[in-house]
């Protein structure tokens, strides 16, 4: 039964509701937020009067987080991505003759994150199940973050009897593919690597995906490196955005400056 159990989650198969009452699990009817309403009400929330940094918020949107912020009144705002701003980008920059401030860099790069500060908030979503070292970037994050942090990542539901459990994605059997983007309506030709084959191209790692991560493995990733979770907004079992606070905990891991002194 829990080896059933297992595969049917990983398939991104519906539980049979009399098995997931036993379990606990929610029901697969659940309701679920409007995810971009919920973005948006965070962002008037968080953001006026705040400094606030939107990491990877150019592909696919070219900025629409980071000129909502600067809409409803943060001081600052700065926009980081590792790719070329797009021609929607600049073009309502200059509508808006927007000072919001455009960085490229790459979250795993300590250097460039040691030049960006900290900001009061910080927002990440779409990002970090595009890197092969997820946990590097939240550490990075908790190096920006000085209030509030927004993570926003593809999810994979958790399987009963294994929490926190993690799929590498390259190499994965065409079946799993296939499972996945039954699922993922409307999204499936996007996420290279999950829901179709992974690219091995030079230098164009970064458009894959490179993880799902289940939910457990998220918040315990989250708390280890000392963020408290405090709410969350999703429209998909397969998503998750989650809005977290920083405590006092330690670092489990020197950063780069630590480790030169």
């Amino acid at each position: 039964m829990r080896r059933l159990l297992s595969t049917l989650l990983l398939l991104g198969l519906e539980v049979p509701a009399r098995w997931r009452f036993g379990l606990g699990l929610p029901a697969p009817g659940r309701k679920r937020g409007d995810l971009w309403g919920g973005r948006y009400e965070w962002v008037r929330q968080l953001a006026p009067g705040k400094s606030f940094i939107d990491l990877g918020g150019m592909w696919g949107v070219n900025g629409r987080i980071a000129f909502l912020a600067e809409e409803v009144g943060a001081e600052r705002v700065v926009l980081f991505d590792v790719m070329d701003p797009t021609d929607e980008f600049l073009s309502e920059h200059a509508l808006r003759h927007s000072s919001v401030t455009y960085i490229q860099g790459d979250l795993a790069d300590d250097v460039a994150i040691a030049g960006l500060g900290r900001f009061d908030v910080v927002w990440c979503t779409g990002l970090i199940y595009h890197s092969p070292n997820p946990y590097q970037l939240i550490m990075n994050l908790r190096q920006l973050t000085r209030e509030r942090l927004v993570l926003g990542t593809h999810v994979l539901p958790d399987v009963p009897f294994v929490p926190n459990l993690c799929l590498f994605l390259p190499g994965l059997p065409r079946v799993l593919r296939d499972a996945f983007a039954s699922r993922l309506h409307g999204k499936e030709s996007m996420l290279w690597g999950l829901t179709t084959d992974f690219d091995y191209t030079p230098g164009e790692g970064y458009r894959n995906c490179w993880w799902m991560l289940s939910h457990t493995a998220v918040r315990s990733m989250l708390e280890t490196e000392s963020f408290q979770w405090l709410e969350t907004n999703s429209d998909s079992p397969y998503w998750l955005d989650v809005l977290t606070s920083p405590t006092a905990g330690p670092a489990l891991i020197p950063t780069p400056l630590s480790r030169e002194a």
